[in-house]
């Protein structure tokens, strides 16, 4: 089934799902496989899918960037933990008995930080 499939409807479907895979078979009513299998074989289909998948990329960085305007501590403790690490923003585990506690690194002083600037 997967060549009686045009190429251009392949990309249209995954252009209109925003490269999700499953929708786009779902659209053109085939199996995922048929576009994973399509994706491997033609550069054109694999580069709508990597395309759109950065779209989406992009757009959650933005909101991202949003939360960590707003302060929210979530957003703050996820950016430091990932961007951050070169700066060494770090997340370690310690172990104590049977308990284990998972440390952040500079975050919880960061976030403190960031209060205090907003207060004055």
């Amino acid at each position: 089934m997967s060549n009686r499939i045009k190429k251009s409807d392949i990309i249209k479907a995954l252009e209109l799902s925003g490269g999700m895979i499953y929708r786009a078979a779902k659209t053109l009513g085939c199996a995922p496989n048929t576009i994973y299998e399509r994706a491997k074989k033609d550069k054109a289909i694999q580069a709508t899918i990597d395309n759109q998948r950065g779209i989406t990329l992009d757009m959650a960085e933005t909101a991202l960037k949003f939360c960590v305007h707003d302060k929210q501590p979530w957003a703050v403790c996820f950016t430091l933990k990932t961007l951050g690490k070169d700066r060494g923003y770090t997340e370690r585990t310690e172990s104590n008995s049977n308990i284990t506690i998972t440390k952040l690194d500079k975050v919880v002083e960061a976030i403190e930080r960031a209060d205090e600037c907003e207060s004055k």
